[in-house]
């Protein structure tokens, strides 16, 4: 079995005794030690490790400042203790401060067993909080989709009755246009309304999809070559600031879809990335296979099982806080300035996507980014 381990010691002999004894017991060991906290934080950052064992030498060296550290900073690591002197006392005082085991150095013999256990029931807790995190992610979405149908329901209504109304307004005013002289004083405050009418009419062409309205024109293709086909035109959307880092998968990635809707969603990602990096940075876009199976699907527990064409859109720019993701597909919502948008375009992206069987995923942080996953299920042609 193989097992990284991070010592945090100071005496090297029990380091060196502690990787024979594991390494004779059948493990294959990859380890470092650190002198000092800061330097176990530096290597933790650096790479991934299975166990810390922790060194508890008191004055020299308190394990409890070592367990709090790791309770402050959420560390996904089992910690070992292990000590020269430790009374019972103190070993359960250890036990509560978050430490998986504890070991006197008198018995490192016992170290297998006690890797073995602390691992095992790491991995155990784990998993546990991932089945948690599915069950409450899952209630969430089901809360939300509840919402949004009531939502669709009245939007498409309005933009129904509201398209009627626009349509009257616009066919009038084409009408008087052409009865109006070229110079007549009240041409341009028609041609203003003319215009005005026409962007309304978009906006309720949006309404009227995200309403379920409209339906999807869809037919084979395969998500390699839509994104391939709209990269110049994307590439001519984005700022000179922003480096565009284009990630293709060669393996064909068939998907049955609405081309355009499909290639929309790509745009109006592509916009809101941009708009998120306006002193420059780096976008990603890639193309990749992923299967939603095994432990993958604790992390979409709404989605179906299956083999899925995958479209990352990633950028480096301000991110989102928490309350802001919760709000982000919401119609209407939108953080960006009233010249910048209407804020239909993410909820018109997730009614896209959801359209054609799919699902979205958002990973985001203030400072750190934000990254849209498209999953699209994969379209078996011979089926």
């Amino acid at each position: 079995m193989n097992v990284h381990l991070l010592f945090l010691a100071a005496n090297q002999y029990d380091v060196e005794q502690s990787v024979t004894i594991l390494e004779q017991a059948g493990y294959v060991c990859t380890w470092d030690c650190a002198a000092t906290e800061t330097e176990l934080v530096h290597r933790l950052a650096a790479a991934t490790w299975d166990i810390i064992l922790a060194e508890h030498q008191p004055p020299e060296r308190d394990s409890f400042t070592t367990l709090h550290l790791a309770r402050e900073q959420a560390w996904d690591v089992p910690i070992v203790v292990m000590s020269r002197v430790l009374g019972e006392d103190t070993a359960v005082e250890i036990l509560k401060a978050g430490a998986s085991n504890f070991l006197l150095c008198s018995h490192l013999e016992r170290l297998p067993p006690v890797i073995e256990r602390s691992l095992r029931e790491h991995n155990e807790q784990r998993w546990q909080r991932r089945i948690v995190a599915a069950q409450q992610h899952l209630e969430e979405y089901r809360v939300y989709e509840d919402k949004m149908e009531a939502v669709k329901t009245l939007a498409g209504g309005f933009a129904h009755t509201l398209n009627n109304i626009l349509t009257i307004i616009m066919g009038n005013t084409q009408l008087i246009l052409k009865e109006f002289p070229v110079d007549h004083p009240d041409q341009p405050l028609l041609i203003e309304i003319e215009q005005a009418t026409r962007k309304a009419s978009a906006f309720a062409q949006q309404m009227l999809f995200f309403g379920r309205r409209q339906t999807a024109k869809r037919i084979s293709s395969t998500l390699n070559a839509l994104v391939q086909d709209l990269a110049p035109t994307l590439q001519k959307m984005i700022a000179s600031n922003i480096a565009l880092d284009l990630d293709i998968t060669s393996e064909p990635l068939p998907i049955f879809v609405d081309p355009v809707q499909i290639q929309q969603a790509l745009a109006a990602l592509v916009v809101n990335a941009c708009d998120a990096m306006p002193q420059g940075g780096g976008l990603r876009i890639a193309v990749q296979r992923f299967a939603l199976e095994g432990a993958a699907q604790y992390d979409y527990p709404w989605a179906e099982p299956g083999v899925y064409a995958l479209l990352l859109v990633g950028d480096s720019g301000v991110g989102m806080d928490a309350a802001t993701q919760r709000r982000m597909f919401d119609p209407l919502f939108t953080t960006k300035t009233n010249q910048k948008g209407a804020g239909m375009s993410l909820a018109i992206t997730y009614a896209m996507i959801k359209h054609h069987n799919g699902f979205l995923h958002v990973t985001s942080a203030p400072d750190r980014g934000t990254t849209v996953s498209v999953f699209l299920p994969l379209y078996d042609e011979t089926a």
